[in-house]
Formats: structure tokens, C-alpha cells, sequence
């Protein structure tokens, strides 16, 4: 294969390229047998067919990433000549590697931390999505941060600018650094902020020092309550670069924290009204107007403010703190539950339009 890759696994990189499916035409693949494919791989002996199912579901994936950062000119840095498919398979050689009797070690670690029998189809899809765009985004900066010096110098900056900050720290997990805010640790099953999200709210200027860059990632992810306050340093690089190259400052400065801040709670309390409002002729006649108004300025707590469930609803509802579980907890944590994907579903729409821009 052309291009400087260095295949950690020849013999998964055969079986990957081998598998049928596993081109680089992206399609939607079935959730149908997924449960099945997980069992398997989480096993010491997978059958093949369900091992190679698993492996042609995890390439479309990492396929559909590669070609999405390409066309978003993310990774302009890989080597045209290198299709989509080539790009993927190595950068996810690595996260695929098997022990002698066939067992996906990286898979099944990461499963088992999940708890995933307690997934459904939907949820574990989403899971080893998860997985796979993280090992390959992994894979490719590892790939190429030799080629790319300028790169490994902005990496060094931010990790010196991070061991001297009072406000991050960085943890060493899953093989990679970690930029952690407020004592936020990397999880396995709690997801990380799109890079692309990341990039749309950084604004740095020219002249801007590594702290200041920093204090500008901790904003971000302070004010927003839907993913971990952790990013993966050479993500964070990448990120800082591509700000750095548009910035052409205007003269008219603002606060940022103040303006990213109201943005998030005016989000929140978008999705929370329309939640609330919708819901509401499900428990017209059940739940007092007043302990639902109590839910509705709860739910804006939980989101914009980072409040636990319990203190919120306790803070706005009379005398729920004696009997949260038994009276408050069912109801508020549906309402919660869909206004974290009312949420969810505003950043994914504003991650597709970054990246298809």
C-alpha cells in the first residue's frame, strides 16, 4: 500500500481488506445483529462470520469519518494519492488487533467497561461508533504527526501551558493525553465534545499565548453540560491550529465567556420549554402545575448549570429533597431524558453543517 503506514496488525489489516462489505461506499449498516456481533467479539473464540460482520460494520464507520474530515478539509495533511478505505483501515488496524485465540482485546475492554448487556440495538451501535471514530481519529494523528513538525511543536506548547495551569489538568488514559477540566476524568462510556464543536466556539486571536488559548478551551467546556470537560490533547492541537489559521480578529472585541455562556443557557431553556410544553397534557391532572413549573426551572438547572438531578428538583420543588425517589424521581428524569436529546439533537445538526460546510 502506498503512503508512509506502518500496519500494527498485518493480519487484521488482510482481514479487514478482505471483508466484502468493507469499501469505501458509505452506507447505513443494520442494527439488527449487533448484539450478536458484540457477544462474539467480547468472547475468547468469536465465530468468523459474526467476527467478520463486526469488522466490516466497524470499517464503514471509520470510512464515513475519513471521508467526512477530508471533505471538511480537517485532515488536509493526508496524502491524496491514499483513498478513503486506505486511510481507515490503518488508522483502525491498531483498535482491532486480536490475542492468539482470536479474541478483539481493545473491543472487549472497552465493552465490558460499558456494561453493554444492558444496551439496546440502537445503544450499542452508537457505542461502537463511539469506539471507532476514537481509534481512528487516534490512529491518524498518529500516523502523521511525524510528517507534520508544526503539529508536534503546538503539542508540546499546550502540554507545557497545561502542566503550568491552575484550571486543567492532563491524564494520561487509553494511550493518549487528555486535557481535563475541573477534575473531569476521560470515560469510556460518556462522550467527548466534537472536535468540529470545539472549533466552531474557540475564538483566539492573533498573538494569543498557549494559556490564553487554554482558557479559551476551559469556557467551552464549562458551558455546555453534554459531554465530558475532556479533550484529547493532539485533538486539541489540531483545533487550535485550524482557529489560529482563520482568526483575522475584528476590532470590535467581546466578552466571550458572557456571550458563550448566554448562547448555552438560552439553548437550554429553548429545548426545556419545548420539552416541558409537549409533556405537559401527559401529566395535566397527575403532577400539581406547580411541582411541573418546579421541574421545568429543574431541568434548566441540570443543563445550563451542571446541577445533579435530585439538588435540582429539591432546590425547585417544595419538599422534594425528603422524598425525591419516591415522588419526583420517574417523572423529572423522563423529562430530563428528553431534553438531554431535544439537546443532543441541536448539536449533531450544528456538528453536520461545520463539517459539510
Amino acid at each position: 500500500m502506498a503512503g508512509p503506514f506502518t500496519l500494527v496488525d498485518n493480519d487484521v489489516a488482510l482481514f479487514i481488506a478482505n471483508s466484502p462489505q468493507c469499501s469505501p461506499v458509505i452506507g447505513s449498516v443494520s442494527p439488527s445483529t449487533i448484539r450478536q456481533e458484540v457477544i462474539a467479539v467480547t468472547s475468547a473464540s468469536p465465530p468468523a462470520h459474526l467476527a467478520r460482520a463486526f469488522v466490516d460494520r466497524a470499517c464503514l464507520m471509520a470510512v464515513a469519518l475519513v471521508r467526512m474530515r477530508r471533505r471538511s478539509r480537517k485532515w488536509r495533511y493526508i496524502d491524496p494519492s491514499l483513498t478513503d478505505h486506505d486511510v481507515a483501515l490503518d488508522a483502525l488496524a491498531d483498535a482491532l488487533s486480536r490475542s492468539q485465540s482470536g479474541r478483539f482485546n481493545q473491543v472487549a475492554s472497552y465493552f465490558q467497561d460499558l456494561d453493554w448487556e444492558h444496551l439496546n440495538e440502537e445503544e450499542l451501535v452508537t457505542a461502537l461508533r463511539r469506539f471507532v471514530f476514537r481509534k481512528v481519529e487516534d490512529g491518524v494523528y498518529r500516523m502523521f504527526q511525524e510528517r507534520d513538525p508544526q503539529l508536534a511543536k503546538l503539542i508540546r506548547v499546550l502540554r507545557n501551558a497545561a502542566n503550568s495551569s491552575e484550571e486543567v489538568s492532563l491524564v494520561r488514559h487509553g494511550g493518549r493525553l487528555w486535557v481535563c477540566v475541573d477534575g473531569a476524568l476521560p470515560a469510556a462510556n460518556v462522550s467527548t465534545l466534537p472536535l468540529e464543536l470545539l472549533e466552531r466556539r474557540l475564538w483566539v486571536c492573533d498573538g494569543d499565548t498557549a494559556p490564553d488559548m487554554l482558557k479559551c478551551v476551559v469556557r467551552v467546556l464549562r458551558y455546555q453540560t453534554l459531554h465530558q470537560a475532556a479533550v484529547p490533547l493532539t485533538g486539541l492541537a489540531l483545533v487550535v491550529r485550524a482557529v489560529v489559521a482563520r482568526a483575522h480578529c475584528s476590532p470590535v472585541q467581546v466578552q466571550e465567556d458572557e456571550r458563550d455562556a448566554f448562547e448555552w443557557s438560552d439553548r437550554v431553556n429553548t429545548s426545556v420549554d419545548r420539552v416541558c410544553d409537549r409533556l405537559w397534557s401527559s401529566y395535566e391532572g397527575q403532577v400539581a402545575p406547580g411541582v411541573y413549573a418546579g421541574y421545568r426551572k429543574a431541568a434548566k438547572l441540570v443543563y445550563a448549570e451542571g446541577y445533579p438531578q435530585s439538588a435540582a428538583v429539591a432546590r425547585c420543588v417544595e419538599g422534594a429533597e425528603a422524598n425525591y425517589r419516591e415522588a419526583h424521581r420517574k417523572v423529572f428524569e423522563y423529562i430530563a431524558r428528553k431534553v438531554r436529546a431535544d439537546l443532543q439533537a441541536f448539536y449533531r445538526s450544528e456538528v453536520s453543517a461545520i463539517s459539510l460546510r
